[in-house]
């Protein structure tokens, strides 16, 4: 009865051991999951955020812009004014 008893508890530990592999194996993969999937989902809503910032840009720069048509290289005061009350850094850039 001993070796039998000495079996079963050589493979109760072994059982044991490779359900705590198992188990930690599982909560590692969820873990990482978890850590991708929320680095997804912030890079959708960033790019999306710095879409509809732009748009913002575009349409204020399209709404004060001179009606004649004329270059401005300073942006009225109108829409500085309208920019520095959004509380966010921005750079306005000029492109030719």
């Amino acid at each position: 009865m001993t070796a039998r008893r000495d079996g079963e508890a050589r493979l109760s530990t072994v059982l044991v051991a490779r359900f705590a592999r198992l188990t930690w194996g599982t909560l590692a993969a969820y873990a990482a999951v978890v850590v991708v999937s929320f680095a997804f989902v912030s890079e959708v809503l960033h790019a999306r955020s710095m879409a509809r910032t732009a748009d913002v840009i575009q349409s204020l720069l399209g709404m004060y812009a001179d009606p004649g048509g004329a270059r401005t290289t300073v942006a009225p005061d109108m829409l500085a004014d309208q920019l520095l009350g959004v509380r966010s850094r921005f750079v306005i850039t000029r492109t030719t």
